[in-house]
């Protein structure tokens, strides 16, 4: 590498999105009669260009014969690293905009030891994955100068401890950094402190703290987190229970969160009662509470909660609610926005999907999930008809117990009009069901998906006839 090689590289590194000194770069490929060059240039500049423009889709032509002829060469010396740089027999150049922006790091000696190798031939990555076969140091990670450049990292299931992760997050070279994820390491209480303590966390939008080992006893310190710019945090599978939420509830952390998954984090009904009172819940978009085990009296609080007008997203699957839960769930008001709604595993029975099938909520939903109950025909023969299922675009009614009789109400249903996509894997529809599917309108249908033993052999052809691409028969 010669001194104006080494000024290109480096004012990559330090603008890592900017186009200029890619362009700079390119340019200096080119006169070097290197391929990347011309490559580099095209997706710089063909991202300015109009979707569907003689000029954008000649780039693009180019580029895609430049990909054919070179792509797998331009891995080689990211492989001589060490780095895999493929999955299942297939070479992957992370490629944004002409150069390598992600890094996956799969083997042990490539970071920190051949960090600057390594950043010399993908000088504007800014997101790096770190997986267990790397054995990383992680004292070592700490102290590389080049992690001032990275925005995204991930450290999930790396086997740290709270010291070892302390260590890390004492590093200077984090100025960059707002999405850490770092979730299934054994963190517990001394890890709560240790980040804590970080002031780099000031700085992170995003933050994975899954199956940390958090319990009651944690979330105090947790709650001591001053991260104004967090909008997006992963507590799932931390077993503080009900008994930890209030201190997150009255701490700092959750001041601007918009997107919060508490999945798996034995709340139940108590931790769902708790929620339902606080008005953290008003500036939530996305909320994941699935897997909480909380039965009907989980439902019946989140009735009776006056923030979710602004939640866009809401996964309560796997808690059980049974009938008597979701009869009163469909007593909530409105979501305003809610758009997608995961009501899978609740032992959902015929009355309360036909609750649910009243509920004036299902209005703006677009995507729902009721996997794995057993509202029988007669359950979504009331959702077929229901009145207001207009905006419905992804239904998944996989393993349901339905059979031809749900199969007609959906065909003929005339409020299920934009319909996309439709699940009725592991349900005994049998040969005249899949007549009665094969005879509907389904004016927006793109994907359905029917087990096809349980239609039959004469209803499985017929279903491939009819639906061809669309159908997934597996």
């Amino acid at each position: 590498m010669n001194a104006l090689e080494a000024r290109l590289l480096a004012a990559i590194q330090a603008d890592t999105h900017g186009d200029a000194p890619r362009l700079a770069y390119a340019d200096y490929l080119i006169r070097q009669g290197d391929p990347r060059g011309e490559y580099i240039r095209l997706e710089v500049e063909s991202e300015h260009l109009q979707d569907g423009s003689p000029e954008k889709d000649a780039m693009n032509e180019r580029v895609n014969e430049l990909l054919t002829d070179y792509h797998d060469g331009w891995a080689v010396p990211l492989q001589e690293l060490g780095l895999s740089m493929g999955a299942y027999g297939w070479t992957i150049l992370y490629l944004e905009r002409g150069m390598t922006e992600t890094l996956w790091i799969d083997a042990p000696g490539v970071l920190p030891e051949q960090a600057d190798r390594l950043f010399a031939l993908a000088p504007a990555v800014h997101e790096i994955r770190i997986l267990p076969e790397a054995k990383i140091d992680i004292a070592a990670l700490a102290r590389c100068p080049y992690l001032r450049q990275i925005e995204i990292l991930d450290l999930c299931d790396l086997d740290l401890n709270a010291d070892a992760v302390g260590v890390f997050l004492a590093s200077p070279h984090l100025t960059k950094l707002r999405n850490l994820e770092i979730g299934s390491n054994s963190l517990g209480r001394a890890g709560a402190k240790h980040l804590a303590r970080c002031p780099a966390l000031s700085r992170i939008e995003k933050l994975g703290v899954h199956a940390c080992k958090f319990t009651d006893r944690a979330t105090p310190d947790l709650a001591k987190l001053v991260m104004p710019r967090l909008t997006d945090l992963n507590l799932s599978f931390n077993a503080f229970g009900s008994e930890g939420l209030p201190a997150l509830l009255a701490g700092r952390l959750l001041a601007n969160v918009k997107t919060l998954d508490l999945s798996s984090c034995d709340l139940g009904p108590e931790g769902f009662e708790l929620l339902a009172r606080s008005p953290l819940l008003a500036k939530l978009t996305e909320l994941d509470l699935s897997n909480n085990d909380t039965g009907p009296d989980g439902a019946i609080a989140l009735a009776g909660c006056p923030y979710l007008g602004s939640i866009e997203t809401l996964d309560l699957s796997s808690n059980y609610f049974e009938d008597d839960g979701l009869i009163a769930l469909a007593t909530a008001a409105p979501m305003p926005r809610l758009r997608k709604l995961n009501l899978a595993l609740q032992k959902m029975g015929r009355r309360g999907l036909e609750a649910l099938a009243r509920w004036p909520g299902l209005a703006r939903i677009e995507e729902l999930g009721l996997q794995m109950n057993q509202p029988g025909d007669e359950g979504v023969a009331a959702l077929a008809e229901s009145p207001h299922v207009g905006a419905l675009r992804i239904l998944d009614l996989n393993e349901t117990e339905i059979g031809p009789v749900a199969a007609l109400a959906l065909a003929t249903s005339r409020t299920l009009s934009s319909l996309a996509e439709l699940n009725l894997r592991g349900n005994d529809l049998g040969a005249e069901g899949a007549e009665h599917l094969v005879a509907g309108d389904w004016p927006a249908l793109t994907k359905l998906q029917v087990s096809a033993l349980q239609v039959e052999e004469a209803g499985e052809a017929r279903l491939q006839e009819r639906f061809g691409e669309r159908i997934d028969l597996e």
